[in-house]
């Protein structure tokens, strides 16, 4: 490897001597030496190559030479093996810069001297040295000096690149930092563009970033070569560069989240569940089973301290199993060591005000000095506030705030959480704590943040844990924006880690450039509520992106509910929508992660649960076996259902399956006949019958009038998408039946009609609580086909979870229209801007990425999930804390108006009804099931003599003699009709049939015991 600073015609003349001696030398040696000692020919002090461009410093290893014009701008960046240049086309870019005041240097000039690169910065007159060392296989980079450090921040190094950073192109290009100071770098792995900066709050000397150019095949070696060698960098055989490597991360692992805590008295059942699962892991969530911060054992379930957890880790492991610990990264609880009963004086603060009066043992109101105006009482989960001052050694809590002179907080409780109530001297500091997550958290700098590390360090070792998820790690945003946020996110895993007597399997809640390097597997989400198979499609896609990373990747976090109506948050959860999701698990080789949406021994007591269960143990035998050929995989991978059927010879193979799920409405009889079209040969039918919710009457007392959709006042201003606009008015009855409502109206003239919306938003200053309860409404439609769209919002530090209802304006007049379970996969069909990032009316989201609305526009179609949908909105919702209505419009026809009239919206609470003797009639044939189901049940029918029908636990309630005839699925169109006997209240009630047809079975045969094996 060499720095090429001197032309050829020196390197000629060194070839010739060294010759005359019998020493023969290569190119590079001899270049290498000239760079090492560019005086020892008595050459210039600011040698640079010439060119028909002009000056410029040329530095060269075996894959890719970079060049550097002496006017700092860079030149060339080739691939040594094909010649390509991958610097960025168009106008030249600097190859540094820097910031001060908010203005921006570019570096204006560049020269060489003893290895060290001198830049010049514009009319700052700023100077920096760049001192560059060669290796074998990169290039180091680190800052000797700055000539000022009154600046925002400084760019060492900044090479845009002509690439796409996929590991399918010939070269690959890293730029890895090599200390904490550095920041900018992209994720391991190929690059797009090689930056590095520092800032003067971390240190601007010693920022150092190493630049890697080579066939991708050979980039994980080459960052190991690096890491290795630098001592700044944390080394985990199970992380970074070596992560793929690891067994261990190849695992799936269950989470006692929801379910029983691990304990003494629990973790046999435990181990049970993750054998019947397929696991290989079992993680301890901190909070319940330990205390945050000093993760003291909860002595309930570990009556013996951590003994007690040392001896159920040592059962998981004798179960040859691995144990895991899920902590809360530096967020301390308030009953922690560090707040009571004497609060620690390095807790975390955002303000600090000075007492104007003394305050008494007896005070409720704490007078300050300084404004209170940007002092806030709002408190959750996600909101970085808190309503606590400490003053010496007591902790206030306040409820009320007065902004103008004279300043205080009011409502005070005293001494809370355990601290002592005292009298407090004019002048005293008022210190006001940070909190995020319900949590306290410790000064970034102090040595209570590296206290906090070590016990947690400690609890791993003494506990022998083989994996730990440092959760919460996002909450870094406490500490500050950008890098400071990425700083000591970093900075408190780094402290972790470098205690760890043994090397931990690693998961993080937040990932950059510095966390890479421990990071074992990648790519956990919280779990979804709702759209299981859209979440499932999103996060896929987005995994297949993540092969960049070098890193393995996981599926999860995965909740398996039960139980439809338990809340009418969450959707019910079908077998289909396990497989699919361990098909997209297989196909990408990605490990799971099960938040345990039910006890362990539920496994074992319900039949759906035994089933799912035993679906996700043979897909994790065959993803940890690599038996399956990459020809299935990709199949597999398709944004389509597959299912692992046992044939007649015992023998399990994949097939094609689709489920065809239809909806009928109760008294809306028009839904009782529809046409299935099978895809595949004839064959005997297979259905889900399910007896749904239903709602109180529209008229009943009960009902809660959210509008009555009349005065326009209740809403904003519709707000549109590009190319779209829209009106709201108060209308008259279009048929003159004294019904009152609303005209909505609005015309596309953008295009694509699945990318054009229009939406009214009503706000409540009292938020109705809406938990089971269902809607109601009147529409007159103009049979133009769009949609209709209720929709659901929480204040986002409540959750982050929307729900939707959709009325398709396929019809004309008056029709009533009852909304009782909200969207799932229908929400694909549509492009939001609440699920997409839309330049218009767009939230922001934590999982979003975003996107260019003329393509989506163009190239959006229904069905199709891309990696930019907002998956926190399939979260939990809270129907308690709704705080807006929203009356959307989309799937607008182009250059036509659509106008519905919408009558008073109500809320109606659920109810459950009796659904009696079901038929499905097909091809002329009927098949009757002699049972009543309430709401919330369903019948499986695989074949006359296999038929069940289970409660909403996904129990089996009975088994059912279907009375009829065998009926059979046609390949291509098969009417239907559904009927059952009324209600006691001789009304029909609603219900949903899903068909299941399958194709011809694909890939290897397998065989499993009847363990699963």
């Amino acid at each position: 490897m060499k720095v090429r600073v001197h032309s050829l015609f020196f390197y000629s003349i060194i070839q010739r001597k060294l010759r005359s001696k019998g020493i023969f030398l290569g190119a590079s040696s001899i270049l290498f030496a000239l760079y090492l000692s560019p005086s020892a020919l008595g050459e210039s002090q600011n040698p640079m190559q010439q060119t028909g461009q002009g000056r410029f410093l040329q530095m060269e290893n075996k894959y890719f030479r970079f060049e550097i014009g002496e006017n700092a701008q860079n030149v060339r960046f080739l691939d040594k093996t094909n010649g390509a240049d991958y610097c960025q086309e168009g106008a030249p870019t600097a190859f540094a810069s820097i910031k001060k005041q908010g203005n921006t240097y570019f570096a204006s000039a560049a020269s060489l001297h003893d290895g060290r690169l001198a830049l010049i910065f514009g009319e700052s007159g700023i100077r920096a040295e760049i001192k560059i060392t060669s290796k074998q296989n990169y290039f180091i980079f680190e800052v000797i000096s700055v000539s000022e450090h009154d600046i925002d921040e400084l760019t060492f190094i900044d090479i845009p690149l002509r690439v796409k950073g996929t590991l399918e192109e010939p070269f690959a290009a890293c730029a890895l930092a090599l200390n904490l100071k550095t920041f900018g770098c992209q994720i391991p792995g190929p690059n797009t563009h090689l930056l590095a900066k520092c800032f003067p709050r971390f240190g601007l000397e010693g920022a150092a970033c190493a630049i890697i150019g080579c066939p991708p095949q050979e980039l994980r070696g080459f960052i190991q070569e690096v890491v290795t060698a630098s001592p700044e960098l944390p080394k985990s055989s199970l992380g970074g560069a070596w992560a793929l490597d690891a067994d261990i991360n190849k695992g799936s692992y269950m989470i006692d989240f929801y379910a029983d805590q691990v304990s003494e008295a629990t973790i046999d059942n435990w181990i049970k569940a993750a054998k019947q699962v397929g696991a290989t892991q079992i993680v301890f969530h901190a909070g319940k089973s330990f205390r945050f911060g000093d993760y003291a054992p909860n002595p309930e379930l570990y009556p013996r301290g951590l003994e007690s957890v040392r001896d159920v880790v040592a059962k998981i492991h004798a179960a040859g199993l691995s144990a895991g610990l899920q902590t809360y990264a530096f967020f301390m609880a308030k009953d922690a060591p560090w707040v009571t009963p004497i609060p620690d004086p390095c807790l975390e603060k955002d303000a600090t005000f000075t007492l104007s009066e003394p305050t008494t043992k007896e005070s409720t109101t704490v007078l300050v000095e300084e404004s209170t105006e940007n002092m806030s009482t709002l408190t959750a989960f996600h909101v970085m506030n808190s309503v606590t001052l400490q003053i010496e050694n007591e902790l206030i809590e306040y409820r009320g705030i007065d902004k103008s002179k004279p300043y205080a907080f009011t409502q005070c409780e005293r001494g809370v959480l355990g601290t002592t109530v005292s009298e407090h001297p004019k002048g005293a500091a008022v210190h006001h704590l940070k909190e995020r997550f319900g949590l306290f958290a410790p000064e970034g700098d102090s040595t209570l943040f590296t206290e906090i590390a070590d016990r947690t360090a400690e609890v791993y070792n003494t506990c022998d844990f083989d994996l730990l998820y440092i959760d919460a790690l996002d909450g870094a945003t406490l500490y500050g924006p950008g890098e400071v946020y990425e700083y000591y996110a970093a900075k408190y895993a780094y402290e972790v880690v470098k205690r760890l007597k043994r090397p931990a399997c690693i998961g993080l809640s937040t990932f950059s450039h510095h966390l890479w390097h421990i990071v074992s597997r990648l790519n956990a989400r919280d779990a979804p509520h709702m759209a299981y198979k859209m979440f499932i499609d999103c996060h896929f896609n987005a995994n297949q992106i993540d092969e960049r990373k070098l890193l393995p990747l996981n599926m999860g976090w995965w909740c398996a509910y039960f139980g439809p109506w338990r809340s009418m948050a969450t959707q019910f959860m079908y077998p289909e929508d396990i497989e699919y999701l361990c098909c997209k698990s297989l196909a990408g080789r990605y490990s799971l992660s099960l938040l345990a949406g039910f006890a362990p021994e539920e496994l074992s007591t319900y039949a759906l649960s035994k089933q799912m269960a035993g679906i996700i143990n043979r897909y994790e035998k065959i993803r940890l076996s690599g038996s399956i050929s990459n020809e299935v995989k990709a199949r597999l991978s398709a944004q389509e259902d597959f299912t692992l059927a046992l044939g007649p010879d015992q023998v399990w193979r994949f097939k094609p399956i689709q489920y065809m799920k239809h909806k009928i409405e109760g008294d809306d009889r028009r839904e009782a006949e529809w046409t299935v079209s099978n895809p595949f040969e004839r064959q005997p039918l297979r259905m889900r019958i399910e007896a749904l919710m239903s709602a109180s009457p529209y008229d009943s007392a009960s009902s809660v009038q959210l509008t009555n959709c009349l005065n326009p006042e209740e809403f904003s201003q519709p707000v549109c998408s590009r190319g779209v606009s829209s009106t709201y008015e108060i209308a008259t009855d279009p048929e003159k039946s004294g019904k009152p409502c609303g005209a909505y109206s609005a015309i596309n003239k953008q295009g694509n009609p699945y990318c054009a919306w229009s939406a009214l938003t009503k706000e409540f200053a009292v938020a109705p609580d809406l938990v089971d309860h269902g809607f109601g409404l009147w529409v007159y439609g103009d049979g133009k086909g769009e949609t209709i769209n209720l929709h659901l919002q929480t204040p986002w530090h409540v959750s982050s979870g929307i729900r939707d209802y959709y009325i398709v304006a396929d019809f004309t007049g008056w029709r009533y229209c009852m909304l009782v379970e909200s969207e799932s996969e229908r929400l694909r069909d549509y492009r939001w801007p609440y699920f997409y990032k839309d330049p218009v009316n767009t939230p922001t989201g934590d999982y979003g990425l975003p996107y260019s609305y003329a393509d989506a526009a163009t190239e959006f179609k229904p069905g199709f999930v891309s990696k930019d949908l907002q998956w926190d909105s399939l979260f939990w919702m809270n129907y308690a804390k709704v705080n807006k209505l929203s009356v959307y419009y989309g799937n607008l026809p182009e250059n036509k108006e659509v106008k519905c009239h919408i009558g008073p919206i109500k809320a109606l609470h659920l109810q459950k009804k009796t659904m009696k003797n079901p038929t499905i009639v097909i091809g002329g044939e009927a098949v009757t099931f002699p049972v009543e189901l309430e709401s919330g049940c369903y019948i499986e029918f695989r074949s006359m003599a296999d038929c069940w029908a289970y409660n909403q636990e996904g129990d089996v309630i009975e088994k059912i003699e279907p009375r009829g005839k065998a009926p059979m699925l046609d390949a291509g169109g098969n009417a239907f009709q559904f009927s059952c006997d009324p209600d006691s209240n001789k009304e029909n009630v609603r219900a949903a049939v899903t068909i299941m047809a399958t194709g011809e079975p694909f890939g290897e045969p397998m065989r499993f015991d009847t363990e699963g094996n």
